[in-house]
């Protein structure tokens, strides 16, 4: 019971985190997205794909099987370690990064 609460709770947080904090950035008037390092359309589809991985494992560890191969329990318990001690990381450099734009940076208008 701890894997499917675990697989689903931190991307959970984190994305209320990401899209709350992207929310209060945008009435600020503060653009958080910035210029695409590459190509927008490869740059976004990049980004975004990750949640459709996040949705594979949430759907995965709650019973529903879509792997073509099956894992071992060990290498299962250790991507579950992995994956409940990479999400922590990933919440704080968030929550600085919202914070330091929400702060640090004053509104200017965008020149097009």
């Amino acid at each position: 019971m701890i894997e499917p609460i675990g697989v689903t709770a931190f991307p959970v947080l984190f994305l209320i985190l990401v899209f709350g904090g992207g929310a209060r950035l945008r009435r600020r008037d503060i653009d958080m997205d910035g210029a695409p390092p590459i190509d927008r359309r490869v740059f976004y589809i990049g980004k975004y794909a990750i949640l459709g991985l996040w949705g594979a494992m949430v759907v995965q560890s709650w019973g529903v099987n879509l792997s073509f191969v099956p894992a071992p329990g060990w290498l299962r318990g250790i991507s579950l370690v992995l994956r409940i001690g990479g999400f922590p990381l990933l919440l704080p450099c968030e929550a600085l990064r919202v914070g330091a734009q929400g702060s640090a940076i004053a509104h200017e208008p965008q020149t097009t």
